[in-house]
């Protein structure tokens, strides 16, 4: 009979550490994808950015509209200002937010199936893609519109 309450022992505890494991890597997986959003983001503004300003100053001849392609620069580099700034803020979030999870862990009872939390996907990754469009087509109006 010790012998399977020792079992049976094992057994929740073993439970309960393949919870932390899954725990722990659904929210590592979480954040990545998140910061992967804005990571992407910011790499494509910054590419449009560095090909819009070569083109503006090595083949100023090609633009046929100043206006347009300094405005799409513009807002090329402003996504790209943005983007990084709400990674950073995010990751600075998630710092704070493990931190406080690490702070609490002994508290935390094992033995109870998690709560399943609602996620809210941030709106900031698809907002900017729609200004990303927009400069990319400002900046293509640029070499047609006079």
């Amino acid at each position: 009979m010790k012998d399977l309450d020792k079992s049976l022992d094992n057994n929740i505890k073993n439970m309960r550490e393949a919870k932390k494991f899954s725990l722990e890597m659904k929210i590592q997986a979480l954040q990545q994808l998140i910061l992967q959003r804005f990571q992407a983001l910011t790499t494509i503004s910054s590419i449009s950015f560095a090909v819009a300003g070569i083109v503006i100053s090595v083949r100023s001849d090609l633009i046929k509209n100043e206006i347009l392609a300094f405005l799409s620069a513009g807002l090329f580099i402003t996504i790209a200002l943005v983007s990084l700034g709400r990674h950073l803020f995010l990751i600075r979030s998630d710092i704070n937010t493990i931190a406080k999870k690490i702070k609490d862990l002994p508290d935390e009872d094992w033995g109870v199936p998690l709560e399943e939390k609602e996620f809210k996907a941030d709106w900031w990754p698809e907002t900017l893609y729609v200004l990303l469009i927009v400069g990319v087509f400002l900046f293509g109006s640029s070499f047609f519109c006079v």
